[in-house]
């Protein structure tokens, strides 16, 4: 199956899922996830996926080449969700695998794929404890002499990761002072600046990012990161990508599902890839709304906590912690927020989108 033939891909698509809805068969639907996957649809592709399982797990007893269909749909989601990072589920999927199937082989095939999951867990907390050591390293190599443009680099960006805290704006901040000391000993370095843009940029600071995008247009006229910031709103540090908003959309689903293993994966993943992407605001606000759905209350308020603690003084942040706050059970504060909005809106539209909440939630 693929999507060759006349009208958009989206259209092809929709064809395709008829033929696939009439047809029926677990073989059918785990082509079309595949075909879903193949054309930046990674997100729906899972969601089918994870239905097909629940509706197998809810029919009678499956013959053997269906149980055999079912768990090459399972080999396959798990490597769906491995491809886009969600290395907590994709191990369920393959749990659910071995334990589903009849044939030795494939419960061998699952068992084989664990492992190699496994191991490649153990290098990555071993990086992690390399980099903590690494930033150390670099501390002290401060401390003792001057740093190149490229220690400088490698220890803003450890700072933001690994740093002495785990708060993130204490990290963002400890970050944009390790690169003013690099820009006060290289103050002509491009990639220096362009690291200290982006910072200024999540943390809000718009009259210091206007400085440092005219330094950094004199210093290199053809930078990427000056033209992406130049016509970038200030409120958007680090949007995400449709193809990813899909995927963690599916993620924020299964959350809040009452099969405890999927909850727990969920969560897992979205943890991991909070810690990975400290800046991507819309990441962390779906992991709140995710903690939230699986019932971890204090946990999800403390990470409204370290949202508000980047958040700048433009209206869609407040508009975004507004809806954030009220999500999590907290109204006086998503009420504040709202306001502060609409102190900070610069459009008609806007105000008006703020008054809306303002006039909903005074009521």
């Amino acid at each position: 199956m693929s999507t060759d033939g006349p009208g958009s891909v989206e259209e092809q698509l929709q064809r395709l899922e008829e033929e696939v809805r009439a047809e029926g068969t677990i073989d059918a639907w785990s082509h079309f996830a595949a075909v879903l996957a193949d054309n930046g649809y990674p997100g729906p592709a899972l969601e089918y996926l994870r239905t097909l399982w629940a509706d197998a797990m809810a029919a009678s007893a499956l013959d053997e080449e269906e149980t055999s269909s079912l768990v090459e749909s399972l080999f396959l989601a798990s490597s769906l969700a491995r491809r886009e990072d969600l290395d907590g589920y994709a191990d369920l999927l393959l749990r659910r695998a071995a334990a589903v199937t009849t044939k030795p082989s494939l419960r061998e095939a699952a068992q084989e794929r664990l492992a190699a999951a496994a191991e490649r867990r153990v290098a990555e907390n071993t990086d992690r404890r390399l980099h903590e050591l690494q930033w150390a390293d670099l501390i002290e190599q401060r401390r003792l002499w001057s740093l190149g443009v490229e220690d400088y680099l490698r220890l803003t960006d450890l700072t933001l990761r690994v740093g002495a805290t785990d708060e993130l704006g204490s990290r963002l901040r400890s970050a944009l002072a390790e690169c003013v000391d690099g820009l006060r000993e290289h103050p002509d370095a491009a990639p220096l600046l362009e690291y200290y843009a982006e910072l200024l940029r999540v943390l809000g600071c718009a009259a210091e990012l206007d400085e440092a995008l005219r330094r950094l247009e004199r210093v290199d006229p053809s930078s990427a990161v000056l033209a992406h910031l130049a016509r970038a709103p200030l409120s958007d540090p680090a949007s995400l990508s449709d193809r990813s908003m899909g995927v963690w959309r599916f993620l924020m689903s299964i959350a809040g599902s009452s099969d405890t293993s999927e909850a727990a994966a969920a969560l897992h993943d979205f943890r991991v890839a909070v810690e990975l992407s400290p800046l991507v605001r819309p990441l962390r606000v779906f992991y709140i709304y995710a903690l939230w759905d699986a019932g971890e209350r204090d946990a999800a308020r403390e990470q409204v906590r370290l949202l508000e603690s980047v958040a700048d003084e433009t209206h869609i942040s407040h508009y975004n912690l507004a809806h954030v706050y009220r999500y999590t059970d907290q109204p006086s504060d998503a009420l504040h927020h709202a306001e502060l909005a609409r102190r900070y809106a610069t459009t008609d539209q806007d105000r008006a989108d703020a008054d809306d909440l303002i006039a909903e939630w005074r009521a």
